[in-house]
């Protein structure tokens, strides 16, 4: 679900009888052209796949505090649009009066609301269109009320202990402006920090996953990624918990699946620090044109655009 649509059934009626398209995901026959679209990651097949609704579930009974018991009351709604690193949105459905939004994130991103306006936008068009309703009727149109939650799950433990600072966003704090005509609510679950252990304890699926997460980062100090995860997974069956058959039976798709979400929190890391590097030449291109314009040296000019770059470098490393 995310910033351009893939309209290949977008005009086709509901086929119950063999459930090929409702507007949200296709069923397993189109897996082999949806996976050229988007790859898939370990967070969102565990908990985002129409075989493990029960897991969608569980984690929704813990983030709601609710106590539904059958996962057949929860209509998967994620959409199957490409967006940044050929991904899709991770956890999205419907259930009760809710429409739930579920992300995932292994790295602090306040740009969350904004990501959850677009996501929240095309789900109720979709939802809309879906009823039969029109925006532009006159009737009005009843909607599902939203809840927004990110998971945040740093490997390593980057912030462990609640280091990450907050527990919920406001789209309005990006505003630059007073005015509030427009907001939305994010709801963070630190798994690291000591707020979450309700939601952990309720939700051993997503304990385990942590857990998984956590293990790996780990072993990744001693030994390669391939081999952290290929350890981490021999250890977690043979424990015998809540992702032991999981793995047992998805072992090959597992490790490639974390391979992929390493490979974007990796591809996302690299993005920051270039942009970092190009703003450290700009500055200091900006700084010795100004000085040039001022006459001085070109010795000294070179020499002075060099402590420039190593003082706000030094300033960014203490920031991190």
């Amino acid at each position: 679900m995310k910033h351009e649509s893939s309209d290949q059934y977008a005009d086709e009626p509901v086929d119950e009888r063999d459930g090929r398209h409702d507007g949200y995901h296709v069923d397993e026959r189109e897996t082999h052209q949806t996976n050229r679209r988007y790859k898939d990651t370990m967070f969102r097949d565990l908990f985002g796949s129409p075989e493990r609704k029960a897991h969608a579930l569980e984690l929704y009974n813990a983030l709601a505090g609710t106590d539904y018991d059958d996962p057949e009351q929860l209509e998967l709604t994620t959409l199957d649009d490409v967006i940044y690193l050929g991904r899709r949105n991770d956890v999205s459905f419907i259930i009760g009066d809710e429409l739930v939004l579920i992300e995932h994130q292994s790295t602090p991103n306040p740009n969350m609301p904004l990501r959850g306006l677009v996501y929240f936008g095309r789900l109720y068009s979709t939802y809309v269109d879906k009823q039969g309703g029109s925006i532009y009727g006159q009737k009005l149109l009843k909607l599902p009320t939203p809840r927004f939650v990110v998971i945040y799950c740093a490997p390593g433990g980057e912030h462990k202990g609640g280091k990450l600072g907050y527990d919920e966003l406001w789209l309005s704090d990006a505003f630059e402006g007073d005015s509030r005509d427009i907001e939305v609510h994010c709801r963070v679950v630190d798994v690291g920090s000591e707020s979450a252990a309700d939601v952990l304890s309720a939700s051993p699926v997503l304990t385990s996953y942590a857990d998984f997460v956590e293990r790996v980062a780990q072993k990744r100090e001693i030994m390669t990624r391939s081999e952290a995860i290929d350890e981490t997974i021999d250890e977690m069956i043979a424990e015998g918990g809540p992702l032991s058959e999981y793995l047992r039976s998805k072992r090959a798709e597992v490790a490639d699946m974390f391979m992929t979400e390493y490979d974007e929190a990796a591809a996302l890391k690299c993005q920051r620090e270039e942009g970092f590097e190009e703003g450290l030449e700009a500055g200091a291109h900006a700084l010795a044109a100004r000085l040039r314009e001022m006459g001085v040296d070109e010795a000294v000019i070179e020499e002075a655009s060099r402590a420039a770059k190593a003082e706000l470098a030094e300033r960014a490393s203490s920031r991190s």
